[in-house]
């Protein structure tokens, strides 16, 4: 009787290690029953310990492979400045759960997971500025009688120039630790970690002395909790509001309220801000009260799950989804006990969450004194976004303004003093008024021209203005950089297209367009905005618009600018005159006109049954699994209101596909 073990490549995380370790240890079992069987003992003991040997190599192996340190890429411009939180999908229940680290778009709100790690749950992570890896406390297993819980190092190999996979991430375990659910790491590498109303350290050298394995270390293999009976403790708080367990999150502040000097714990509550130092741990405990932006929403306080520190600079996601909200410590009033707050991004709901990030990088969000986002538009039936997070469904045909730009005066490169002048018009037709067309005017400077495209067939069409003729000329437009002249003192540029085939088989192909809109500055090319377009053949446009300056929202008009009140039938944002008065081409105008219930006319809102609702979410939680937000979102309660209205598979797509990056 011979055995053999197959071979196999090793995978990150050791998963197929792990299956010949199975493989392995069924082979032994077989061969002890063939001894018991009498069936060739000699033989069967010498493949036994050949198997032996075996199993001891794919063991080093994949505690080799998982227990390497694999930084997260600080050092990469296109990744290093992520929001990052890892989110459980079964918090009460790891086992049959999975966790992921997923990254925040500072658009949308939506995290969308780089790397995920089955039958897990993370919490209390930060990620280290010494070795740029992240760490968290793993629970491995929530049965009875208590969870195991365990120091790990997570590792999360994804694609920095392809982040539309998620992959599979790995860990790599150091022993048992105290419960906790907050963690962060300070400037030097030392990690603090709540446990009760303790806070305890592990310092950099510590962690580098660790010996880890690829499964969670028991017995007399104790290397944290060595440590954590060493006497870490830093200090304890049971100040009021309340002793530090209650609070979600906390990160390590390299100054205090006011700019005062020393180490200081940081953490959200609500509309609270809780300060204790951590170099004087006889300070005591201080609360601050917000001012400006507030988190509350509804008479609630929620939870701050997921908390990031960038170059000192503090922000507090909350898992109601009110959005992040930076904390501007440096400014507090310590004798008022108030610090300035901002809304600085949208954030969707989540929970059994926790933050972390690289904290030696500038912050990517830009604080303004209102609540912006940077981006909005309009999608579906249509579902307006304005720049400042306002959300509102017109329910009206005909042409209105989008997104318009008035810039102020700069300086060309001839030494010429310009101005730029764009408006962005849509149309809206049908029974559920989708938007049908799209037309981009630029009257900046002479000749003006203008860019246009309608779901007749999803082409770009340009015309430049000439004097000498009544009618404009249309022609095709394509990604031709060379075709923009460098004369003039915009520019609008067509950067990407992609052509995608459709997901079922009576939808037709779409095609996903990316522009850019530029001034032609005497510094160079400054960008402005730039427009996502999404357009399905004989069916819709959808478009968004994002704002690369904060400083150029007071310029901008129509649906989305910031600061209006939607009103219905956005009457001050409708024209009147036809598409082609309005500089758009005969034959659009004469297709769009056709595509009309009633031209100019309000439309009613038609609810649907509670079956048809019920299919339409469970179309669209297909379409959205990948996106990872929940049914709450706005996003995904106007996907279900469209689809059950129309071809669901359709609309749900198209609905996806915007809120993609």
């Amino acid at each position: 009787l011979k055995f053999a073990a197959e071979p196999t490549h090793i995978m990150a995380g050791g998963c197929q290690l792990r299956v010949q370790m199975v493989r392995i240890i069924a082979l032994m079992a077989l061969c002890q029953w063939s001894s018991a069987e009498n069936r060739s003992r000699q033989l069967c003991e010498e493949e036994n310990q050949v198997l032996i040997q075996q199993r001891a190599r794919v063991e080093l192996q994949t505690t080799r492979d998982v227990c390497d340190v694999q930084p997260f890429p600080c050092d990469n411009d296109l990744v290093d400045n992520f929001p990052l939180q890892a989110i459980n999908s079964q918090g009460n229940d790891c086992p049959i759960g999975v966790s992921t680290i997923s990254k925040l778009n500072l658009d949308t709100g939506i995290y969308t997971a780089l790397c995920e790690i089955p039958a897990v749950c993370l919490n209390a992570c930060g990620l280290s500025p010494v070795d740029h890896a992240i760490y968290c406390e793993v629970i491995w297993e929530s049965a009875p009688p208590a969870p195991i819980r365990q120091f790990a190092r997570v590792n999360c190999p994804f694609d920095p120039a392809n982040q539309a996979a998620t992959v599979a991430g790995s860990l790599c375990y150091f022993g048992t630790i105290a419960a906790s659910f907050a963690g962060a790491f300070d400037a030097a590498g030392t990690y603090y970690y709540r446990n009760g109303p303790l806070v305890r350290a592990i310092t950099a050298a510590e962690i580098a002395g660790f010996v880890g394995d690829a499964n969670p270390i028991t017995g007399a293999t104790q290397q944290v909790r060595d440590v954590e009976n060493a006497g870490n403790t830093i200090r304890q708080v049971n100040a009021p509001p309340s002793p530090l367990n209650s609070l979600s999150d906390f990160v390590v502040a390299q100054a205090g309220p006011g700019g005062s000097a020393g180490t200081y714990f940081v953490s959200c509550v609500g509309d609270l801000v809780v300060v204790a130092s951590i170099s004087s741990p006889t300070q005591a405990q201080i609360t601050l009260s917000m001012t400006g932006d507030d988190p509350i929403a509804g008479g609630t306080r929620p939870d701050s799950g997921a908390q990031w520190d960038f170059s000192n600079r503090v922000f507090c996601a909350y898992n109601s989804g009110t959005g992040v909200f930076e904390i501007s410590l440096s400014q507090a009033d310590v004798g008022g006990l108030t610090v300035p707050s901002t809304r600085v991004s949208p954030s969707a709901p989540t929970g059994s969450n926790d933050g972390m990030n690289c904290i030696t990088v500038d912050a990517p969000f830009t604080t303004t004194t209102s609540t912006t986002t940077k981006s909005g538009g309009a999608a579906g039936d249509p579902h307006i976004s304005t720049l400042d997070g306002r959300h509102y469904t017109l329910m009206r045909q005909g042409n209105f303004k989008l997104w318009g730009f008035r810039g102020p005066e700069f300086q060309t490169p001839h030494q010429l003093k310009a101005s730029a002048n764009w408006q962005l018009l849509v149309h809206y037709s049908g029974a559920a008024s989708f938007m049908k067309g799209l037309l981009l005017l630029d009257k900046s400077s002479a000749p003006h021209q203008a860019l246009q495209m309608t779901s007749e067939d999803c082409t770009w069409r340009r015309t430049v203005q000439n004097p000498l003729k009544q009618t404009p000329a249309w022609s095709v437009w394509s990604l031709d950089p060379a075709a923009e002249s460098v004369e003039r003192v915009t520019l609008m540029s067509l950067t990407d297209e992609i052509h995608k085939q459709p997901v079922h088989p009576t939808n037709s192909a779409k095609r996903v367009s990316y522009l850019k809109l530029s001034l032609h500055t005497e510094e160079g090319v400054v960008t402005v905005a730039d427009l996502k377009v999404i357009c399905r053949v004989g069916h819709q446009v959808n478009t968004r618009v994002n704002m690369h300056r904060l400083s150029d929202m007071q310029f901008v008009e129509g649906q989305i600018a910031p600061g209006r009140q939607p009103r219905q039938g956005d009457e001050e944002q409708h024209f009147t005159e036809t598409w082609a008065e309005l500089g758009g081409s005969q034959h659009a105008a004469l297709y769009l006109y056709q595509s009309d219930v009633t031209p100019g006319a309000m439309l009613a809102s038609t609810s649907c049954a509670e079956e048809e609702t019920f299919k339409a979410s469970k179309v669209c939680a297909k379409h959205f699994s990948h996106l990872n937000i929940p049914e709450t979102h706005d996003a995904f309660q106007d996907c279900v209101f469209d689809a059950c209205r129309g071809d669901a598979e359709e609309v749900a797509d198209l609905a996806a596909e915007m809120l993609i990056d």
